[in-house]
């Protein structure tokens, strides 16, 4: 069975629609009348064909896991770096304390 956009669409597929529709208008792609309108239609839609023409203007979302990567290429070694001299310093804490409480008893 071949799937097309004659093909029914179930519950899911609405839902996955207007999740869509709610994440353009968190970003401001659609007003919120507009959102309000086509989550309308995609609720009643019968076919795949409906909820796709319900999205075809609409840019493609880029998910959030690829966003912060793709902008962001250093944050893994930057947050190593972090640890490493925070572990340094508690380090050089330690021995300070150490040194010092010997020190005083000494």
């Amino acid at each position: 069975m071949a799937i097309g956009p004659s093909t029914r669409a179930a519950n899911v597929d609405r839902e996955r629609v207007i999740g869509l529709l709610q994440t353009q208008l968190a970003a401001g792609t659609l007003s919120a009348e507009e959102f309000s309108a086509r989550a309308a239609v995609a609720s009643r839609a019968r076919t795949l064909g409906e909820l796709d023409q319900l999205t075809q203007d609409l840019p493609v979302p880029v998910p959030s896991s690829v966003e912060r990567t793709t902008s962001d290429p250093l944050r893994g070694m930057i947050v190593g770096a972090l640890v490493a001299v925070a572990a340094f310093l508690l380090i050089l804490v330690v021995v300070l304390v150490v040194l010092g409480v010997g020190a005083t008893t000494g």
